[in-house]
């Protein structure tokens, strides 16, 4: 999605054209179709402007064209880079989050998912004998917490079953001590390129992030927004606060002429 002023570029509506054998001119990479030449050189001239912003990389100072073709590279990129395995379960923790800056979101992300892993990623396992091995995730299990005859209550922790390349009649079962991914799959950079291709945010203060349709379509994700998040709520929360500073504030005594 490319940027400009830092928002999504809007494209023009269609105009209504009455007269199906009239000429018309078109811009391939918007769908924008003008009914006049001088029209179609004004929107040219404005996409040529070094004013536009690549959302996934962040590079500015771009035509509309060049930050367009940043993108589609840059999505691909992210799309092969991102592990597949953890694109849906990521997108259920972003849906709906009303952290305004997207660095506090990345790391809040982050720190949630680096020693967290799910059924399908590659991974690497310490077996017992102190061995490393490569496999894929075959399952999770969630251990809650327990009491100990102390008193005290242990943090919970998750199981994996993995599978052992190379031995196809093999599985290891592993604590979230011994399994590990490539640091070089979920980094900081790649999870903030991932989160800016599949989501989005309005500009008002308070705005929950929204997982693109499509792609809330394809991981099955839940895109029907709580009341309390909608804009029309928020705005009338906010207007009955200021009445309630309103009425709290002492009233100035009237003075009287003698």
């Amino acid at each position: 999605m490319v940027l400009f002023k830092r928002k999504p570029v809007q494209f023009l509506q269609l105009p209504q054209i009455d007269d199906e054998s009239a000429e018309v001119w078109h811009i391939p990479h918007t769908g924008e179709v003008f009914p006049t030449y001088e029209e179609y050189l004004t929107r040219i001239d404005f996409y040529n402007q070094p004013r536009f912003i690549c959302q996934i990389t962040g590079h500015s100072g771009l035509t509309f064209f060049e930050a367009l073709k940043s993108e589609l590279a840059g999505a691909q990129e992210v799309d092969q880079a991102f592990p597949e395995a953890l694109k849906g379960p990521v997108l259920r923790r972003v849906q709906f989050q009303t952290i305004s800056r997207i660095d506090t979101l990345v790391d809040m992300i982050y720190d949630e998912f680096k020693a967290d892993y799910y059924p399908g990623e590659s991974v690497t396992i310490q077996i017992m004998t102190g061995e490393r091995l490569t496999g894929v995730v075959r399952d999770k299990a969630r251990l809650g917490s327990k009491v100990l005859p102390d008193g005290t209550l242990t943090q919970p922790y998750s199981r994996y079953s993995t599978s052992i390349d190379g031995r196809p009649d093999e599985e290891a079962v592993v604590d979230s001590e011994h399994i590990f991914r490539d640091r070089k799959i979920f980094t900081k950079s790649v999870l903030r390129s991932f989160i800016k291709k599949t989501v989005t945010r309005e500009a008002w203060n308070g705005a929950p992030w929204l997982v693109k349709h499509d792609v809330a379509a394809q991981y099955h994700i839940d895109t029907r927004v709580p009341p309390h998040l909608r804009y029309d709520n928020k705005l009338l929360e906010r207007k009955q606060q200021q009445a309630q500073k309103r009425a709290l504030q002492p009233v100035a005594p009237t003075m009287r002429m003698a």
